[in-house]
């Protein structure tokens, strides 16, 4: 209906991401890798394997298939000193949840202290803004890279 008219020129582009890949199912990442930083004189743990109903067995593979091919995991061919638990879950739509249970790597980690700023403390920012958005992160763990070494701590 042509009702409206953008004008490009009067929007400053806030975001670092390629446009192409904002909105589809591809997998963008963060500039950089994190690194996880395990506290001194910490010994490795490796957690038993939590057993896989035999019927969601054929859904988790798939599920971890999908997870190779999109870049989120990869397989670990060698020896590990850190392995977590699986843990799958059943989604209402009939695929599967798959976590990791790090609960010996969470004790061992360092942390870093970092303050979340809350809404009160950002509101007086936004009172001239006249454009909002917001995001979905559900899955925002999986755009920031990990170092090769911290990934090793997260076989599962």
């Amino acid at each position: 209906m042509k009702l409206i008219k953008i004008k490009s020129q009067n929007f400053e582009r806030v975001n670092t991401v390629e446009d192409s890949c904002i909105f589809n199912d591809e997998l963008w990442t963060l500039n950089g890798e994190h690194r996880l930083q395990l506290k001194d004189n910490v010994k490795p743990s490796i957690m038993g394997c939590r057993r896989t109903p035999v019927s969601l067995r054929p859904l988790l593979k798939k599920e971890l298939e999908r997870l190779v091919n999109k870049g989120v995991i990869a397989p670990v061919e060698e020896p590990t000193e850190w392995i977590s638990q699986a843990v799958i879950t059943p989604k209402k739509d009939g695929q599967v949840r798959l976590c990791i249970d790090p609960q010996e790597l969470n004790k061992a980690l360092k942390r870093e202290h970092f303050t979340l700023p809350t809404l009160d403390d950002n509101l007086h920012e936004l009172r001239d803004a006249k454009v909002f958005s917001k995001a979905d992160l559900a899955a925002g763990y999986w755009h920031i890279k990990l170092e090769e070494e911290s990934s090793k701590l997260r076989t599962f």
